[in-house]
């Protein structure tokens, strides 16, 4: 979920700065370590920065940036355990932005927020399907402009989003549904019929349950037909015309 070898212009704007040893040592019980610097983001029109105006939001701004485009970032579990401590309800009030962003085609913002809180807390299923989920509705929006390219890009950051979630949350109704659908749609039937049926077998939602048992119907007959042409055509192809062609009746 990384993007580090084209990280986008907003990272050129981090500066790192060193907290005064002065300053209060502890923040909502975690101890600062003045010896890390910490990350800032600076607009375009500072050309130097003033302490003075220093806030913890501004803080956590930048590091959500770097869990964002930079999450292998040598420092990054001391800022996950600074952003938990200053900011405990980050995850909710981050989700409910990005979703707002997401819903008005604010795809660049939205992008950043999901991938900082996939990267800030894997953990939580949600991040990473809302991530994988606005990969998909880009890839969508790029088909349909026919920008190929682009389109095949966010379907393998899809792909690479939904491999790390079934692979933290094996379990999970959202992620084994969404990821179900994803694989079928684009052309994995092996690995969709395998998420599914799990999903059929743990989920509780009975409506999904129900929707998803009529689509592997469906899928199954398909797949049997296939396999019976597959037969008739290599019967044809030895010369056993007859036989082949009433398989296929």
């Amino acid at each position: 979920m990384n993007d580090n070898n084209n990280p986008p212009p907003a990272l050129d704007r981090i500066i790192y700065i060193s907290i005064p040893e002065d300053t209060e040592q502890k923040v909502n019980g975690f101890n600062i370590d003045s010896s890390i610097l910490m990350p800032i983001e600076i607009s375009t029109e500072e050309t130097e920065w003033q302490m003075q105006n220093l806030s913890w939001e501004m803080i956590i701004a930048a590091m959500l940036k770097i869990f964002a485009w930079d999450s292998s970032h040598k420092d990054i579990e001391y800022y996950r355990s600074f952003i938990h401590a200053v900011r405990p309800d980050i995850n909710e009030e981050m989700t409910q932005t990005g979703i707002i962003k997401a819903g008005n085609k604010d795809y660049g913002i939205a992008e950043e927020i999901f991938r900082a809180l996939a990267n800030f807390d894997p953990n939580i299923v949600q991040n990473l399907t809302n991530l994988a989920l606005l990969f998909e509705e880009q890839a969508e929006l790029y088909e349909n402009l026919e920008n190929h390219k682009l389109a095949d890009k966010k379907v393998e950051e899809a792909f690479e989003v939904y491999k790390k979630a079934i692979k933290r949350h094996p379990d999970s109704d959202d992620v084994l549904f969404n990821g179900g659908n994803f694989y079928l749609k684009h052309g994995n039937m092996e690995k969709a019929i395998y998420l599914l049926d799990h999903f059929v077998s743990i989920t509780k939602n009975s409506d999904k349950k129900n929707h998803v048992i009529a689509i592997l119907d469906k899928i199954r007959k398909l797949s049997a037909n296939d396999t019976i042409f597959n037969e008739s055509y290599e019967l044809i192809k030895i010369g056993r015309e007859e036989s082949g062609i009433e398989k296929i009746r």
